[in-house]
């Protein structure tokens, strides 16, 4: 009969791998890999993914941003209409669902802060209505000093560039712009505007019911507002925004914000 080079402590060896291996092949996957969109919406934040970008589910989205799932809109709407994400500076507070959940943007992943937007890519939430369109650096021009350096059918009109900002690009402290213009008529000016006698397109007051100020604005007579005199509704909570409309930065607007990364 053959006998055995293996001695105890080897056989012992052995066998101890033997049931190792069994007890692993026995048990289920614990991590598993999320590769679709019905998996996704089960799964914690932080899972692994793959085979997917972004999917929709219960008033949030759900993005697989390098190998990981991370949620993009804070707010779950699934469960009896009320849910927050604790990351959110409004987690305490309860959140319309369904129809009256915060209309999305018309393009990219909504937002309410930054934080609900890709790390990544650098993205920020941008209100309703902006935008990163800013180039690196714009110049206050000034083309004209009063209406005597512009010829006789315009006048001379000062202007603040959005994207010029004071102390750079050579702008001091003051980033005002001047430009010769043509004088309005009666009819030249856009709307919520009104030609005074200079030839210039003046907003036109809310106050007095000249003008209607927009959804989720309100008429004040007091300093602060837009050139109409309309001032942004604040809010804590997307319902202090009525059914559809969303609070971003503690004001009201009708969309949720928009993810976007830096300009080009």
């Amino acid at each position: 009969m053959a006998r055995s080079l293996l001695g105890p402590p080897d056989m012992l060896r052995l066998a101890l791998l033997g049931i190792a291996a069994a007890f692993v092949a026995g048990c289920p996957t614990t991590h598993a890999i999320v590769r679709s969109c019905d998996e996704a919406t089960a799964a914690p934040e932080g899972t692994a993914c793959e085979g997917f970008t972004d999917c929709a589910a219960c008033g949030r989205t759900i993005r697989c941003t390098a190998g990981a799932l991370v949620n993009h809109v804070s707010f779950d709407t699934c469960d009896a209409g009320v849910g927050a994400d604790a990351s959110h500076p409004d987690a305490s507070h309860d959140v319309d669902a369904g129809p009256c959940a915060p209309h999305p943007p018309l393009t990219g992943v909504g937002c309410h802060v930054t934080s609900d937007c890709d790390a990544t890519r650098f993205e920020v939430c941008y209100s309703p209505g902006t935008g990163p369109g800013c180039p690196l650096c714009v110049r206050a021009m000034h083309l004209c000093t009063s209406d005597a350096d512009c010829a006789s059918t315009d006048f001379c009109e000062s202007y603040v560039d959005p994207c010029s900002h004071p102390g750079f690009c050579g702008n001091g402290s003051d980033v005002t712009s001047t430009r010769c213009v043509p004088r309005c008529t009666a009819t030249s000016c856009g709307a919520g505007q009104a030609c005074d006698p200079s030839g210039r397109c003046t907003p036109i007051s809310c106050v007095g019911g000249g003008y209607t100020c927009p959804a989720h604005t309100t008429c004040h007579d007091l300093a602060g507002g837009d050139a109409h005199g309309c001032v942004r509704d604040t809010c804590s909570v997307d319902s202090d925004c009525g059914c559809g409309g969303a609070c971003l930065s503690g004001s009201c607007y009708d969309t949720l914000g928009t993810c976007m990364p830096p300009a080009a």
